[in-house]
């Protein structure tokens, strides 16, 4: 049956193609048809090798994985075909480490004792990432007059990766490498909750739509060069206000552009401060304001305008500045956590660290 199975395979679902290869195999073996005579003559590999190499990645057994790859080479035996047999088996593994059904494999009985052993030995997404990597590896493999080369590589590098225990693992301790946001988030507040309840609520409140233009904004002080920048509040209505409203629906992009600029309303005069280095075009972006503000307001008031170079304005509060800080500390000391650096030893690459509190 073995060797049947393996005709079946060499035909690759051609009828034809299948009794073509038996036939010759019966007039080179002289009658006799056994799986090591179909190994010689077509070139294929033994199981054992084949199996030695799976059992070998999922170990993470390099040294044993590329002795069985150059054991087949030796052997003279087709290293295109090993990766082929290689595929195919991975896709039987996965099939019964997802199902439980022995029914879905088409293999000989012995084989499926030994799929049935494999599988237990990694999980189904494990088995699944092994499968589609070397799927992709086959397709270099197949093509290449380096087919060792390759072959020998892809199983070194199938044999470093991680488990899903491990990510889980990884991903646990990245949750637990730094504290939470804020000390004081359990102390009670004196009105029989807790500052982070407080806090929470606070924060709700500051970011509904109707309560933006109540944010503080803060400003360099104009008196003390160097100063620590002040909290000072905008107006809550006034022409400028009413200007950057025309742009809510006609210009959207624009309107969010405009409610994110300092000023000051007076009597006689609207000063704006715009960053420089946020506002790249900012001879051009200046003139337009200038114009449309001076029809807009008919010479009711001038349009000042300030280019700050180098300072970093912000619109946050002092509160939501402190928040960022300690989030930006956070990130450092998961960057800098036993975590991450085994996380970059095992071969991740860190892209991004999330300091989202929900």
């Amino acid at each position: 049956m073995e060797a049947l199975y393996t005709i079946a395979r060499e035909g690759e679902g051609s009828m034809r193609d299948s009794q073509t290869i038996l036939e010759q195999l019966v007039t080179f073996g002289g009658g006799k048809v056994t799986e090591s005579e179909i190994s010689m003559i077509l070139g294929t590999s033994d199981k054992n090798q084949l199996r030695g190499i799976i059992e070998s990645m999922v170990k993470h057994e390099s040294d044993k994985a590329v002795s069985f790859a150059r054991e087949i080479y030796k052997c003279g035996k087709s290293v295109e075909k090993a990766a082929r047999d290689i595929l195919s088996m991975l896709h039987n593994i996965v099939l019964f480490s997802e199902l439980q059904n022995s029914g879905c494999l088409e293999a000989p009985a012995e084989e499926t004792e030994w799929i049935k052993s494999c599988a237990s030995m990694a999980s189904t997404p494990d088995w699944i990432r092994l499968f589609r990597f070397w799927s992709s590896e086959y397709g270099n493999i197949k093509s290449s007059d380096f087919s060792l080369m390759l072959f020998e590589v892809a199983v070194i590098t199938a044999c470093t990766f991680p488990t899903m225990s491990d990510f889980r693992s990884f991903a646990q301790n990245i949750a637990s490498a730094a504290k939470p946001l804020g000390e004081t988030e359990k102390k009670n507040d004196g009105n029989g909750g807790t500052l982070r309840q407080t806090e929470l609520k606070n924060r709700e409140t500051v970011e509904k739509p109707e309560n933006i233009e109540k944010k503080a904004v803060l400003r360099p002080d104009d008196t003390k060069a160097g100063s620590v920048m002040e909290a000072e509040k905008t107006l809550s209505s006034g022409l400028w206000r009413d200007f950057v409203e025309t742009f809510r629906n006609k210009d959207p992009f624009l309107y969010g552009r405009l409610l994110s600029l300092p000023y000051k309303e007076d009597d006689s005069s609207v000063r704006l401060t715009i960053d420089a280095a946020l506002n790249p075009d900012g001879d051009d972006f200046a003139k337009q304001l200038e114009s449309g503000f001076s029809r807009f307001s008919s010479g009711a008031k001038t349009l000042e305008l300030d280019f700050e170079k180098g300072k970093k304005l912000s619109i946050f509060t002092e509160e939501e500045l402190r928040r960022k800080a300690e989030a930006e500390q956070r990130k450092q000391d998961m960057m800098q956590s036993g975590a991450v650096k085994a996380a970059l030893e095992m071969g991740f690459e860190i892209k991004g660290v999330s300091t989202n509190e929900e």
